[in-house]
């Protein structure tokens, strides 16, 4: 797996090198963004990187943050599809192969169920 490269051609220790040092000289593995600066390209690298990532400036408060992300919210959406992408070696854990891509609610509705269908 070392030697394996991702979706953006850097191997795993490449990620590790390339990570912005934190207090102590250790490794910060949390890049903060703000939402402003912050495009669809940078979010899919980060995603695929299989890193965390912080975005700041998208809710002024917490509440605010929780209810936009909650499944009830996002299964109202059927504007955006999604387009789920295999795990690295997800067979060897179990992990089922992606779904089909499908609108955002739909997706949202099959994995929670039903009952976070829009009113």
């Amino acid at each position: 797996l070392e030697a394996q490269k991702d979706a953006f051609g850097a191997t795993p220790a490449e990620i590790w090198d390339a990570q912005r040092p934190a207090a102590a000289g250790r490794k910060c593995a949390i890049e903060r963004v703000k939402a402003a600066d912050f495009d669809a390209k940078a979010l899919a690298r980060e995603i695929y990187g299989g890193r965390p990532l912080i975005v700041e400036g998208l809710a002024t408060t917490w509440t605010e943050a929780r209810d936009a992300w909650s499944p009830e919210k996002l299964a109202a959406r059927d504007d955006l599809v999604v387009r789920p992408h295999p795990i690295p070696h997800g067979a060897h854990f179990g992990v089922e192969p992606p779904r089909p891509p499908a609108p955002l609610g739909a997706f949202i509705r099959a994995t929670f169920g039903d009952t976070t269908a829009p009113d």
